[in-house]
């Protein structure tokens, strides 16, 4: 937490995620992402969420992302062992997709909505489930670039310090820029060190 310069309450989130799969000398997977976030340490029902982020993703076609935003982040509710929380926002974004015959640079500013629940099912036990949509400012005069994305986890807690998860995810993409279907899915596991 922030306590200098009169700032209380918010906290400075760095989040670090990299896949990278071959087999034999075959890529099959290079994904990730870096976010850099300055947000409320959930003591607020309303504040400011700002943030950057970086993210690729080899599989999906897509050399880089490049993400510069705000959200207002509202809380629904808390209560112990259950919250819910809302988010409406702007971003900019410039990304860069590639498939078998072109590359596509796209930079466009998007509007961003999310919702996200969390629930405690026992005592290490925490089940997260969010869910995003994203699309273009201009959307009635765009290219109708929706996106939905749902991320769900299950966290054991070991230590204070150290969690496990299993993961799932689906995304859905109306106007697909690499080689990708519209609909995409995928699960995995994840190690998670809080500090």
């Amino acid at each position: 937490a922030l306590s200098m310069m009169g700032i209380q309450s918010y906290g400075l989130a760095l989040i670090c995620q990299s896949d990278f799969t071959i087999s034999g000398v075959e890529r099959v997977q290079n994904e990730g992402f870096l976010q850099l976030r300055y947000r409320d340490l959930d003591t607020r029902i309303v504040s400011a969420d700002p943030f950057v982020q970086y993210q690729w993703n080899g599989l999906w076609g897509m050399d880089s992302r490049f993400l510069v935003g705000c959200n207002a982040r509202g809380r629904l509710f808390d209560t112990k062992g259950e919250d819910t929380y809302a988010g409406l926002g702007v971003f900019y974004q410039a990304e860069s997709w590639t498939n078998s015959w072109e590359t596509i640079v796209l930079n466009q500013g998007r509007i961003n909505t999310s919702l996200k629940t969390a629930e405690k099912l026992g005592e290490k036990w925490d089940v997260v489930d969010q869910l995003y949509c994203q699309f273009p400012i201009e959307f009635w005069s765009s290219n109708k670039d929706l996106r939905l994305y749902n991320y769900i986890e299950l966290v054991y807690q070991i230590t204070d310090e150290f969690q496990v998860g299993i993961n799932g995810d689906v995304f859905w993409n109306s106007h697909p820029l690499g080689e990708t279907e519209s609909l995409m899915h995928g699960y995995g596991m994840n190690f998670r060190l809080v500090l």
